[in-house]
């Protein structure tokens, strides 16, 4: 599992998935943190970053935490 925020300083959180995706092909869940809901970073994170789950900021701590256990248990 690998988790990313959307927005970082050199590099969007679908690109980093894009890049790591040749290299490590047996991740198989992602999970995107975004306080942002622009309908084309979603359409990019699920077609190119091939994005699991979406977290919102600021997001709950449990609910995360729940999301990560999900994740764990459906892989």
């Amino acid at each position: 599992m690998v988790l990313s925020d959307q927005r970082m300083p050199r590099i969007s959180g679908v690109e980093f998935f894009e890049l790591i995706m040749p290299d490590h092909p047996d991740v198989s869940s992602r999970i995107l943190v975004t306080g942002y809901a622009d309908t084309d970073a979603v359409v990019d994170a699920i077609n190119k970053g091939q994005v699991y789950r979406f977290v919102s900021k600021p997001w709950n701590e449990e609910e995360l935490r729940e999301r990560v256990i999900q994740v764990r248990v459906t892989t």
